[in-house]
């Protein structure tokens, strides 16, 4: 069994979870949600789109490691509100 992650898991693991699809965004930026997408010099960035910026920005090198960033960061969201 293969653990790799990567943004088609991604989405699939965020629909199983009934993660509320207005409150993120995979792939592009979003107003009001927290992001993940990969730039336009092929880095992955994790961040929350706010005001057209890009608000706790984390720029990873690896789809997997910001796939992986994402799904904590919405964890720890939930169990910390």
């Amino acid at each position: 069994m293969s653990y790799f992650i990567n943004i088609d898991k991604l989405t699939t693991r965020l629909a199983r979870a009934h993660v509320d699809p207005r409150l993120v965004s995979v792939g592009s930026y979003a107003e009001g949600c927290y992001c993940i997408a990969q730039n336009e010099n092929g880095v992955w960035e994790t961040f929350i789109g706010e005001r057209s910026e890009k608000f706790e920005l984390k720029v990873w090198n690896s789809e997997e490691d910001a796939c992986v960033a994402f799904l904590g960061y919405l964890a720890w969201t939930e169990w910390h509100d």
